[in-house]
């Protein structure tokens, strides 16, 4: 599943804030990949605004209770496109 990355949460965790276009709403989410983690620490991965992750998903919820999102495997982390100088 494609990803927006709204907002990190490295350290409460709460989870971090994705929106899926697919499905057309936010939601928050752990990350359970933890070599991805590592990686973010040891290979200095960074995150801007317009980022986003492919990701394998889970969601379940109870006949009663709210839905629960986990990120089980980020498969690729994708940059926001930089954008070029205007040639005026």
């Amino acid at each position: 599943m494609s990803l927006d990355v709204e907002a990190l949460d490295l350290t409460s965790g709460k989870g971090w804030r994705f929106y899926s276009s697919m499905i057309g709403k936010a939601f928050r989410a752990p990350i359970l990949d933890k070599g991805f983690l590592e990686s973010i620490d040891t290979e200095g991965i960074r995150f801007g605004k317009g980022d986003k992750i492919k990701a394998l998903v889970r969601m379940t919820q109870p006949a009663m209770g709210r839905q629960r999102w986990e990120i089980l495997s980020v498969l690729e982390h994708i940059r926001r496109a930089e954008q070029g100088e205007l040639g005026l």
